[in-house]
């Protein structure tokens, strides 16, 4: 059954102050094709495994839920987060945090966090909560004797923000200069794709609480 779902976008002056209104680059949300989302990544220098989609319960459920400590609840459309290798959550990175060159996030060899973690998280239970492009979940596989394992959110339609954040050339370059890591790289992709039978529309609104 289709449904409008709206998604909210909030621009926080208290938690999201560091980047406010210059990260906004934020397109009409359409219904996407495979193809549409992996065209992003090459073009981005990612490889095309490891990619994931987010179904319509997922956003809605992480929109309503507290991002992490000292940080309101919201959807984060930039979102970056590091496991070890025991599947340990050790970086969990919002832009609303800062820019991650400013913030030298993934400068140094272990990733850097600020700002607390979301401790309910683990490697596996962040990867259940995602789907092939079929809307089938539990397909995620975790690799095994990898150091370092990253869980990136990415749409084509917050493109914008994310070329500003230059996400992927981060993320590129932590690889490039750790040849001796073994690292795994998950693409979550939570464009509205043809199994949310859904119809999206995007409402901004800025709270100044």
């Amino acid at each position: 059954m289709k449904y409008l779902l709206i998604i909210t976008c909030i621009f926080l002056f208290a938690s999201c102050r560091p980047l406010m209104m210059a990260t906004v680059g934020i397109e009409t949300p359409r219904v996407r094709k495979e193809k549409r989302t992996l065209k992003m990544l090459k073009r981005n220098n990612m490889v095309t495994k490891d990619v994931y989609y987010m179904d319509k319960q997922t956003f809605i459920d992480l929109k309503n839920k507290k991002y992490k400590p000292g940080i309101d609840e919201g959807f984060r459309f930039l979102q970056i987060r590091c496991y070890d290798k025991e599947g340990q959550l050790i970086m969990q990175w919002a832009s609303c945090e800062g820019l991650l060159s400013d913030l030298q996030t993934l400068r140094s060899p272990i990733p850097k966090n600020y700002n607390g973690l979301d401790t309910t998280l683990s490697l596996e239970t962040d990867l259940l909560q995602y789907c092939d492009y079929n809307g089938n979940k539990g397909v995620a596989k975790i690799h095994d004797n990898i150091d370092y394992s990253f869980v990136v959110f990415y749409a084509t339609w917050t493109r914008g923000m994310q070329k500003r954040q230059h996400i992927f050339r981060e993320i590129n370059n932590f690889i490039d200069n750790n040849p001796d890591k073994k690292i795994a790289v998950y693409k979550i992709n939570y464009d509205n794709v043809p199994f949310w039978d859904t119809k999206v529309k995007a409402k901004f609104n800025i709270n100044k609480n």
